[in-house]
């Protein structure tokens, strides 16, 4: 059976709204300059944007952040990524178009309320990123679906990336903050376990910026990582980029450092997936907050179960529906109806109110 065209309302060069306006959907990630979605709920959440890049934060999005980022509309290349690498010709991408910018057959970036969905084709292999913020944790949930569109059998490995800040997002001495974060693996749970201690020394006598200390773990859930890595230097290599990890482009971590104390922090950790000719997998991965590690096992357990996500991505999507369908205007104006009614009323609770921040401007309500 012919699957039915989508309808595309206002579309443009790079992309289009859905036929109720409830979503966007990027097809060129080239945009004019960064187009992003703030997915939260109101403790925690995340910016993305349609090239996949962005942070997360818990409490304040500028004191505690999770992720490094850097806030450059022309590179927009930090954020929390998933490589792929063909393990039979070497050649590597990303499920989302940076960090390595390849040369993508079909690409989307699709918007919704309260969730972010990234589908991308290359060499025979699609992939298909969504992520989300529950309603009731403290933590974003990703489900990556990798499927073989070839005849073949195919080997490849998957590849999560998170450079650390856990704390003040705009303190730019690294050298600094990277003394007080700390990485363990935890191959029981299958996790990269993270936490920053507090300066030793008042904010105003060491950098001049507050600080919001955290601690957060990375892991796939639904099955245990082969491999998984807490500093950077051996993840990209000395003088690497994150175009082209050094990890990534030899199909290995190493394995090196169970504890990471004195290095530059941060989770990345490995799949291998081998795929018959047309199959799929489907893995699940979490990036959280927690006050103690001890809180890590229930959250990986929990989301580990794929009826779980699906419920609880359900219950972000039903949510934002009760809360902006519960009243709406009709207009001659068919663009006017879809902003008012639905994308204004979401971005002003999610990002204004919840998440005091976008890519623009990054308060956190300070």
């Amino acid at each position: 059976m012919k699957k039915q065209a989508e309808t595309k309302k206002f579309k443009n060069k790079y992309g289009y709204f859905t036929a109720d306006g409830s979503e966007y959907v990027i097809t060129n990630p080239r945009t004019p300059r960064p187009w992003v979605n703030v997915n939260c709920n109101e403790n925690y959440g995340y910016v993305m944007s349609q090239n996949g890049s962005g942070f997360s934060w818990y409490g304040n999005s500028q004191l505690a952040r999770m992720n490094i980022w850097h806030q450059d509309l022309i590179k927009d290349e930090m954020g929390k990524y998933f490589y792929v690498r063909d393990n039979q010709s070497g050649k590597v991408w990303s499920t989302t178009w940076k960090p390595t910018c390849f040369k993508y057959r079909s690409y989307e970036a699709r918007y919704g309320l309260g969730y972010t969905a990234f589908t991308a084709e290359y060499q025979g292999i699609v992939t298909k990123q969504v992520s989300f913020v529950p309603r009731n944790d403290s933590v974003e949930v990703y489900t990556i679906t990798v499927r073989n569109t070839t005849k073949k059998k195919r080997s490849v490995s998957l590849f999560s990336f998170v450079e650390w800040c856990l704390g003040n997002g705009t303190d730019t001495h690294r050298e600094f903050q990277k003394t007080f974060i700390e990485t363990r693996v935890d191959r029981k749970i299958g996790a990269v376990l993270a936490t920053k201690r507090a300066a030793l020394v008042p904010h105003f006598i060491s950098t001049g910026a507050k600080d919001a200390p955290l601690s957060g773990f990375v892991a796939f859930t639904n099955k245990k990582a082969a491999a998984y890595d807490g500093d950077k230097e051996t993840f990209l290599g000395m003088y690497g980029t994150m175009k082209e990890p050094k990890a990534v482009k030899e199909g290995q971590i190493k394995n090196r450092r169970e504890y990471e104390k004195w290095g530059d922090a941060c989770g990345a950790l490995q799949m291998n997936v081998e795929l018959a000719a047309g199959q799929s997998k489907e893995f699940i991965f979490v990036i959280g907050r927690v006050e103690n590690f001890s809180q890590v096992p229930r959250l990986v357990k929990k989301y580990a179960s794929k009826a779980v996500v699906a419920k609880e991505l359900k219950a972000v999507k039903d949510f934002w529906h009760r809360l902006t369908d519960a009243s709406w205007i009709k207009t001659p104006d068919e663009a006017m109806d879809f902003v008012t009614n639905k994308w204004y009323r979401y971005q002003a609770i999610s990002a204004r109110m919840w998440a005091k921040t976008a890519y623009y401007q990054c308060s956190g309500g300070i």
